[in-house]
C-alpha cells in the first residue's frame, strides 16, 4: 500500500498554484498529488502541466462543483491503493512532514474517519472558522495545550481533510447532489452515520488563507444559498421522516412566494418561484441519493 494522495479540486487557481502545489516539487515514491481542474478559464492547466509535471491532472471539461471533481481524485486514489487521502483547498497549503504526522496519527486512532490539522490563516493566527469550530466543541482551551495527538470534533471543513481509506470504502465519496458548499458537512453526517468519528491533531498545523468569495449579493446568490439548506436537510441519512421536511420547505417557500406576490417584490418572487420549481424537479434524485449514501461506499461505482 501507498501512503498519502494529496487531491486538490482547481478552478482559475492560477495565484494560489505556487502555494498549495509548492511544498510536493520533491515528492516522496509513497505520495501522490492529484489535480482535478473544474475547467478553469485561466492558465492553471498550463501552469501545471509545464512547472508541475509531478501532478497526476484530470481535466474535467466542465465545472463539477468542489464534490463530484474530489470524487475523481478519491476513486483513483482508492484504484492506486493508497491509505490515507488528503484532500486540500487550492488556496491551502501543507508540509510533506505534517502529512506523515497525520497519516501516523489516523493510523493509530482509526476511529478518526477523517482527521484535520489545526488550520491557521498567519503563522500565528486560527482560521476564524476554523477557531469557531473549536469552540463550538468547547476545545479552544484543551487544543492550545497541546496534550493529546488528536480530539473529537463536531465537524471541520474540507479545506484540510485527511481521510482514511477504510472512511472512504465505509461512507463512500461526496454526494453529487451538492454543486458547491455543503458537501463536507453532508459527509460529516455520513461519517457519524457509519460510526466512524472526526478529529483534529492539533500539533500539525497548516494554512488556509481563504481567496476571496465570487458570491454576489443578489437573489441568484439567495436561490444558491437557500436551495444548498434544502438540499443539506433532505439529504441527511440520519433523518428518517423524509415527508415531514419536504412539507416544511414546501410550507415555508409558498407562504414566501405568497407574500412576495402581495407586495409585488419582482426579486423576491423570483426567487421562491425558482426555489419552489427546483424542489420539484429534484427531490426524487436528491432521496434517491440519501438512500445511496446510506450504503457502504455509497457513489463509489
Amino acid at each position: 500500500m501507498k501512503k498519502c494522495c494529496v487531491v486538490i479540486v482547481t478552478y482559475n487557481a492560477e495565484k494560489w498554484l505556487d502555494v498549495c502545489l509548492g511544498p510536493f516539487v520533491k515528492l516522496p515514491k509513497d505520495m501522490a498529488v492529484v489535480v482535478v481542474d473544474n475547467m478553469s478559464s485561466d492558465n492553471t492547466v498550463k501552469i501545471i502541466k509545464n512547472k508541475y509535471k509531478f501532478v497526476k491532472l484530470f481535466e474535467t471539461g466542465e465545472n463539477l462543483g468542489f464534490g463530484r471533481a474530489n470524487n475523481i481524485g478519491m476513486i483513483w486514489a482508492l484504484k492506486q491503493n493508497f491509505e490515507h487521502v488528503f484532500l486540500l483547498n487550492q488556496d491551502a497549503e501543507i508540509s510533506i512532514n505534517s502529512l506523515n504526522k497525520l497519516c501516523e496519527i489516523q493510523d493509530e486512532n482509526p476511529q478518526y474517519y477523517c482527521l484535520s490539522p489545526s488550520q491557521y490563516n498567519t503563522k500565528e493566527k486560527l482560521d476564524k472558522n476554523f477557531e469557531k469550530y473549536l469552540s463550538n466543541n468547547k476545545l479552544i482551551n484543551t487544543v492550545k495545550k497541546l496534550k493529546q495527538d488528536a480530539y473529537d470534533i463536531e465537524f471541520t471543513n474540507a479545506a484540510l481533510w485527511m481521510l482514511s481509506r477504510k472512511c472512504i470504502e465505509t461512507v463512500g465519496v461526496f454526494n453529487p447532489s451538492f454543486l458547491h458548499y455543503s458537501e463536507d458537512s453532508n459527509y460529516a453526517q455520513r461519517i457519524y452515520f457509519h460510526g466512524g468519528k472526526i478529529g483534529v491533531a492539533p500539533k500539525i498545523k497548516a494554512f488556509h488563507y481563504r481567496g476571496e468569495s465570487s458570491a454576489k449579493k443578489s437573489h441568484f446568490a439567495t436561490i444558491k444559498s437557500t436551495w444548498r439548506y434544502i438540499v443539506y436537510e433532505l439529504s441527511n441519512p440520519n433523518n428518517v421522516d423524509d415527508r415531514k421536511i419536504l412539507v416544511k420547505w414546501y410550507m415555508r417557500l409558498i407562504q414566501r412566494f405568497i407574500l412576495s406576490l402581495i407586495s409585488f417584490n419582482k426579486e423576491k418572487i423570483s426567487v421562491y418561484y425558482s426555489l419552489i420549481k427546483n424542489l420539484n424537479n429534484e427531490k426524487k434524485e436528491i432521496y434517491k441519493n440519501k438512500m445511496i449514501s446510506r450504503d457502504n461506499g455509497a457513489f463509489l461505482k
